[in-house]
């Protein structure tokens, strides 16, 4: 099943804000540089020279680790995402601290150092939130209580920001004076008043927190550091090693809890990949198929939108002279759905093979899949029966995607009537409805991951492209016409990620013909 366009909206942006958050890095990194090389040294003090080497030695940093996350396999995850903004956050604290030193002394740059200052004050306000974020994400904070310290955070980061915009105007937390010196003023401690709430909610998360000691001591590390390097420099307004310190701290979580997070991600890639082999064994992927019938030729294929997808085919014989022939798509993605697959695809078959009509069977399968569905998952089914000798196929269909009937040498949708989906209601009537194939006549049928295959810009590729598709290679073989269809898809969608699986299954009957094997004709 597809997800909303509002989902698939908000997922394809995360990547770029990802990307966004390391050329914006980049960008600070070349630019503190550049401010170093034209502004010179010569106003600077030895304290300030050690904060600014340190500052653009952090910024490099800063770049670095956004670019590892850039290239993380689970960037798009929360997770990932609010250690992204930390960074960033951290870098602009890096940069405008280091940028304010570098105007500082000089009264022709003393609003440049107000909107340096300004911008310091505000980011380390951000930097702590979303410290904050990461902190109750991390050791998985939860209850009433966390709720209370979220709101109170959210709400107190409004005017600690407000007040800190106030110093552009007024000497609230700091001043300029007329030499262009930056200078603390007696309301200044007011401005680490948020760093106080959100260092108290830190602790009480690591006291309900059930992570391990080591998880809640490497996160704590972000504030034990910078304390410990404020005791070391005194306090000393001259030198900004905090902020270095703070990146330590950084350092230190990517290092061990990313390379742990890493090493769950590649156990979990071995078990999705032994997953995906199964997966892909129980539905029929040898082809030609049946090379000793000559009556049809029939190919399908299935790309999962992850490791493992919930969408499934498959075609088997009933007897000699009957075909079956099933396409279905479940609801949701991955593990769960791939295990409500097999069980819906095992129950499908089974009661196939015990014959009776296509409805027969899917009123059945619903019955039995109901009977145990307490996750109140559902699966949408096209089933087609085809009797080779006479090219009759009787099919239903629950809830699925029309079909596309290839006759008189064009494809176009065939409008059945639907059924309700498997899975939904017990006692779910169904209807049977009959498809008469003439020699070189064709049925194509698929999941919704093909008509709302979507584009960067949010536009889908639809039945009318998918039927204009079909027409174009429908001399072709099953094979060749499946694959023209699929480079249609990717033609089509560029670069935008795949949401939903990709599953098509295709027909062409040739007639019934003498046997040498001995089969009825």
């Amino acid at each position: 099943m597809q997800v909303s366009d509002n989902v698939r909206f908000f997922l394809s942006r995360q990547k770029w804000l990802v990307k966004g958050c390391f050329y914006f890095c980049l960008v600070l990194t070349v630019g503190s540089l550049l401010f170093f090389r034209f502004d010179g040294a010569e106003n600077l003090t030895k304290a300030n020279c050690i904060s600014i080497g340190a500052d653009m030695v952090s910024l490099a940093i800063c770049t670095v680790l956004l670019y590892s996350c850039k290239q993380d396999k689970d960037m798009n995850s929360g997770h990932t995402q609010i250690f992204v903004f930390l960074i960033t956050m951290e870098a602009c604290e890096i940069f405008t601290d280091m940028a304010s030193w570098l105007v500082s002394g000089e009264p022709e740059l003393i609003m440049w150092n107000k909107i340096f200052c300004v911008g310091n004050y505000v980011s380390a306000t951000l930097l702590v939130f979303f410290f904050w974020r990461y902190v109750s994400t991390t050791l998985e904070i939860e209850g009433k209580l966390v709720s209370v310290l979220n709101w109170l955070l959210n709400i107190l980061i409004i005017p600690d920001v407000i007040s800190s915009c106030v110093d552009f105007f007024y000497p609230l937390h700091f001043s300029i004076d007329a030499q262009g010196i930056y200078q603390r003023e007696p309301l200044y401690m007011l401005s680490h008043l948020y760093n106080v709430v959100a260092i108290i909610a830190g602790i009480i998360g690591f006291i309900i927190s059930k992570a391990s000691p080591r998880v809640k001591l490497i996160t704590a590390s972000f504030i034990l550091i910078p304390v410990f390097a404020q005791l070391m420099t005194g306090y000393n307004p001259g030198i900004t090693t905090q902020y270095s310190a703070m990146l330590v701290s950084i350092v230190l979580i990517y290092g061990v809890l990313f390379a742990e997070r890493e090493m769950r991600l590649v156990a979990t890639e071995k078990e999705l990949s032994m997953a995906t082999s199964i997966q892909s064994s129980v539905m029929p992927n040898m082809f030609p198929a049946f090379p000793e019938r000559d009556e049809f030729d029939i190919y399908a294929s299935m790309d999962p939108a992850k490791e493992v997808g919930g969408d499934f085919y498959d075609f088997f014989f009933v007897d000699n002279d009957h075909l079956a022939m099933v396409i279905a798509d479940v609801s949701g993605k991955g593990i769960p759905a791939a295990l409500f697959m097999m069980s819906a695809k095992i129950v499908i078959n089974d009661r196939t093979m015990m014959g009776g009509t296509p409805a027969e069977i899917l009123k059945y399968a619903n019955n039995r899949i109901c009977e145990k569905n307490d996750e109140g998952m559902f699966v949408t089914v096209w089933l087609g029966i085809l009797d080779i000798r006479t090219g009759k196929l009787i099919c239903s269909n629950a809830g699925h995607e029309f079909p596309a009937v290839c006759r008189n040498g064009k494809f176009e949708l065939f409008n059945d009537e639907h059924g309700f989906v498997v899975g939904g209601y017990e006692d779910e009537e169904y209807t049977d409805y009959e498809i008469q194939l003439s020699p070189g006549d064709a049925v194509f049928v698929y999941t919704d991951g093909v008509p709302e295959a979507t584009d960067a810009k949010g536009e889908m590729f639809g039945t009318d492209r998918m039927t204009e598709s079909l027409n174009r290679h429908r001399d072709n073989s099953p094979e060749c016409l499946l694959k023209a269809v699929k480079e249609d898809v990717k033609d089509f969608v560029k670069d935008a990620p795949q949401f939903d699986d990709l599953t098509m299954l295709t027909l062409t009957y040739k007639g019934s013909t003498a046997r040498k094997d001995g089969y009825n004709e």
